[in-house]
């Protein structure tokens, strides 16, 4: 989706406010921008720009902190993860489809999303993609 302001039109009014607001007002309008923004769906994270993987735990799962040496050795190799954690994002485990934890999405930059709970497939689709 494209957005029908540009970032730097944005800017230019939040640089206009600033010139006219006391600061708490300026964190404010800067908050409100950015909510608009998202809103908008003007997101730059909408899209990966290379293969990722989205690991969805919970604090209280035993078996995802099992798995969070893994994770680390994964981002070490070079692998974009990002952790997710399922009491605070219902939105991103409706949007998957997630059913249990630990549970992996691998996020191509095409758009598309394979979903599994096995890390050790996630790690292996992101390697041959790449």
């Amino acid at each position: 989706m494209r957005c029908s302001r540009s970032e730097g039109d944005v800017l230019k009014q939040i640089n206009r406010l600033q010139l006219e607001l006391p600061a708490y007002w300026i964190v404010a309008a800067v908050l409100f921008a950015a909510m608009c923004w998202i809103m908008l769906g003007c997101e730059q994270a909408a899209q990966p720009q290379k293969t990722e993987i989205l690991a969805f735990t919970a604090k209280w799962c035993g078996y995802c902190k099992a798995d969070k040496p893994c994770l680390i050795a994964n981002q070490m190799a070079g692998i974009d993860v990002i952790q997710v954690d399922v009491d605070e994002r219902p939105d991103l485990v409706r949007k998957y489809g997630i059913r249990k934890v630990p549970s992996y999405v691998v996020l191509f930059p095409d758009g598309s999303a394979i979903t599994t709970s096995s890390l050790c497939a996630a790690y292996y689709v992101v390697k041959e993609s790449q």
